[in-house]
Formats: structure tokens, C-alpha cells, sequence
């Protein structure tokens, strides 16, 4: 049997496709509602009309509240469904916390990976720095040597 909250969900989901239909149908029979032979026509007319414009306004309103219903229910998909209270199962327990254990040495182990390699980086800018640095000197000296 399905938990009270997913019930629930499922009886607000199957009540709004309900009234969708409804409501459609509604819409539907008032635009095909036959106009009578003699008398008031122009009335009638404008009574399904006022019908048509009002069903589809409630027609739009069931849908907006089917697609909320939609979200929520795609929200528990994604998240999953929350644990009760009283429902403590230690190996689920246990599960988790092992797996938060590995995640927090993984993001450790890049954070430190990290670091080294903008040290290697610095470090290796430095040297290219002094190794230019030296080469300009020796360019120079060999000019100032060619010229003397």
C-alpha cells in the first residue's frame, strides 16, 4: 500500500484530470450546444458563448493546478520520498555515512591536488622568470663585450 503522502498526491493528481475532463467537456457541449429554430437566438448565442469563455477560464485554472501537482510529484522523484521519524534503519545509516566519509576524503584529496599544482605552477613562473632573467644578462654581457 502506498504511504498517505503519495496517496494523497495520487487522489489530487487523478481529481484534477477529472475536472480537466469535465471542464473540456463542459467547453465542448456549450460550443455545440444547437441554437434554437425561432425566438431568442441571439441570447442563446451568447450564453454558450459566456459559457465557452467561462469553462475555458476554469479549464485553464485545472491545468495550472495539474501542472503544480506535476512538479510536486517530479520534485519526490527526483529527491525521493522523506524517511519518518520512527523509521531509523542502521544500515541505511551506517551506508550513508560511509559514503559522506569517501566524499569528503575525495574532495579533501583535490583540494590538496589543487594546491600542489598552483605551487608547481608559481614555482615553474619563477624559474622561467630567472632563467629570462639570466639570459638577458648574458645577452648583455656578450654586448658589451662585442662593443669594448
Amino acid at each position: 500500500m502506498a504511504p498517505p503522502q503519495e496517496s494523497n498526491l495520487l487522489d489530487r493528481l487523478n481529481r484534477a484530470v477529472a475536472q480537466v475532463l469535465t471542464r473540456y467537456s463542459a467547453m465542448v457541449m456549450a460550443a455545440t450546444a444547437p441554437l434554437p429554430d425561432t425566438g431568442n437566438i441571439l441570447e442563446q448565442a451568447a450564453l454558450n458563448r459566456m459559457t465557452m469563455e467561462t469553462e475555458s477560464s476554469a479549464l485553464i485554472a485545472e491545468v495550472r493546478s495539474l501542472l503544480a501537482i506535476n512538479r510536486e510529484i517530479k520534485a519526490l522523484w527526483i529527491t525521493g520520498a522523506l524517511r519518518s521519524p520512527e523509521g531509523h534503519d542502521s544500515e541505511l545509516e551506517a551506508e550513508l555515512e560511509l559514503q559522506a566519509q569517501r566524499v569528503a576524503t575525495l574532495h579533501d584529496s583535490v583540494i590538496h591536488l589543487r594546491s600542489q599544482a598552483i605551487s608547481k605552477e608559481a614555482r615553474l613562473k619563477a624559474q622561467a622568470k630567472e632563467l629570462h632573467k639570466a639570459q638577458e644578462e648574458e645577452k648583455a654581457q656578450a654586448l658589451a663585450a662585442l662593443a669594448a
